[in-house]
């Protein structure tokens, strides 16, 4: 079964992030009653980035008002700047449950399911948003980013070339239509994108990162190593070192592909993806226990890692572990009936055990 992609996807998630808006430290012109001394606090101490302290007095604000929409959405705010996104989630269907029409709050609803990976429900909060608070160039790109990330990037054309149509240079939206290009394979049409954004901003790290990606998908190697050593140079980021790491297993080059995701976790010990590859690396070198480590860690950092798990059977089956890959395989079966990469393994992990008892008979 091969476990080498022919090439690196963009690296979207670490490429893109949807931002918060700011707290709405004035208070809204329709709330009668004076704001409380807890409301004011958290709302202060949420301007000055000091989130524990403003989670502290705005949960002290709503529970002195419990109907205080400005209250619970400052609270949803605060607690996305901590990375709470499940408890984001919760606090703004609170305010929902309130004021149904809340501005802005289906938007940071979208924000909080995109960066849980519910990237679907994320689409339908955007969706919403839009109709509700008008086709922002904010609002359209945010939606753009989540079909991306769902592994639906024609849908993200539409709103992106909107925006690219309104300003052509719009560096989000260049880099999303890149990202969006890479993974429908049009690779010399998603570097015209990036090489417009590089015009106006040439140490642009996010931008270099995917124009290598491009390059060693059109078979430049030569240039996409000279925009992975700029990019590198300029910043060290955990995307363009697995970026990187990924070209580099897929020529085959397992040792420099070691060195780079050695140095991405050293970046970030808690990146899911960083483990991922690391598995993916020592299965190309045929260390399959040490595959089925790394493939552990990355399922312990994001437990939804579906392709952690379909590549961590193909190592058990490697080692003739065949009732666990095959009880594992099933496992995804129950949960996604359709995915065809798991029927696909769950067919080879049966052929390989039945190569293994020929050959032992």
């Amino acid at each position: 079964m091969r476990n080498l992609s022919t090439a690196p996807a963009a690296m979207l998630l670490w490429l893109f992030s949807i931002t918060a808006g700011h707290s709405q430290s004035a208070i809204s012109a329709d709330y009668s009653c004076t704001p409380s001394a807890a409301y004011l606090s958290g709302s202060i101490q949420y301007d000055s980035s000091e989130w524990a302290e403003a989670a502290h007095w705005l949960r002290k604000a709503v529970d002195d008002d419990p109907q205080m929409a400005d209250a619970w959405y400052n609270l949803a705010l605060t607690y996305y700047k901590m990375g709470d996104f499940l408890e984001t989630e919760r606090l703004i269907e609170r305010v929902l449950s309130i004021d149904p029409f809340y501005e802005r709050a289906h938007k940071v609803l979208g924000m909080a399911l995109y960066q849980r990976g519910e990237y679907p429900r994320a689409i339908k909060a955007f969706n919403y948003a839009i109709e509700k608070e008008g086709a922002s160039a904010e609002l359209r790109l945010s939606r753009a980013i989540c079909f991306i990330a769902d592994n639906r990037p024609k849908f993200a054309l539409p709103d992106l070339d909107d925006i690219l149509h309104e300003d052509p240079g719009h560096p989000r939206a260049c880099l999303a239509k890149s990202a969006a290009l890479i993974d429908l394979e049009q690779p010399a049409y998603a570097i015209r994108f990036l090489n417009r954004m590089l015009e106006n901003d040439p140490a642009n790290v996010q931008a270099l990162t995917n124009r290598a990606i491009c390059q060693y998908q059109l078979g430049h190697q030569e240039k996409a190593a000279a925009d992975f050593v700029l990019a590198i140079a300029i910043q060290p980021t955990l995307s363009t070192l697995i970026a990187r790491a990924k070209c580099s297993l897929s020529s085959g080059q397992f040792q420099a592909a070691l060195a780079d995701i050695r140095k991405a976790i050293q970046l970030d010990a808690n990146a899911p993806m960083a483990y991922y590859v690391l598995g993916e690396i020592e299965m190309g070198l045929g260390k399959f226990e040490s595959a089925i480590e790394s493939f552990d860690i990355a399922l312990h950092l994001d437990h939804t890692c579906l392709d952690c798990r379909i590549l961590k059977s193909e190592a058990a089956a490697n080692l003739t572990n065949f009732t666990t890959a095959i009880s594992d395989i099933y496992s995804i079966l129950a949960e996604e009936p359709n995915n065809e990469t798991a029927r696909d393994m769950l067919i080879w992990v049966y052929a390989k055990m039945d190569e293994e008892r020929s050959l032992n008979r």
